[in-house]
């Protein structure tokens, strides 16, 4: 989402343009695997028919504000 400010408060901050912009990344889990992380692997060992998960952490949520100041 990209907000840009009025022309009029962008001069009050002795610029030509101001912009916000937000971002997010990985908010919600859109899949139907067991688990925390989806996309941990599997390993198979060659010997045996046992099947065991690494464990590993899942990627962070976060939000991003950035802002674009044009002079």
């Amino acid at each position: 989402m990209r907000l840009t400010l009025p022309p009029r408060w962008s001069a009050g901050l002795r610029s030509r343009e101001v912009a916000l912009t937000l971002s997010a990344r990985n908010l919600a889990l859109w899949t139907k695997a067991p688990g925390i992380n989806p996309e941990q692997g599997e390993l198979d060992n060659a010997f045996s028919d046992v099947r065991f998960v690494i464990p590993t952490a899942p990627q962070a949520r976060y939000w991003l504000l950035r802002v674009d100041w044009g002079f």
